[in-house]
């Protein structure tokens, strides 16, 4: 039996400037998509990445580590509203 860890928490060590709480939340809506990927559940992985990407694409629920000023639970029910 194999494990796999999906770790949104890497983040942080990978972009220690950004501040330490924006990152990691954000991480964990692709750790989920990860993890649907894995467990091949493909078509909803596929959706949420889409509506993450939209949401960056679109620009303006940007939380302050990608260059705007949304909360991150602003940026959260920005992905959300577009998987609804």
């Amino acid at each position: 039996m194999s494990f796999i860890r999906f770790a949104p928490r890497l983040a942080p060590r990978l972009a220690p400037r950004l501040a330490p709480r924006l990152a990691p939340r954000l991480a964990a809506i692709l750790s989920a998509g990860m993890m649907l990927e894995h467990l091949n559940e493909r078509a909803m992985a596929a959706r949420i990445r889409g509506a993450f990407e939209g949401t960056i694409r679109e620009g303006t629920t940007l939380t302050r580590d990608l260059g705007g000023s949304a909360s991150t639970d602003q940026f959260t029910d920005a992905v959300i509203a577009r998987l609804k």
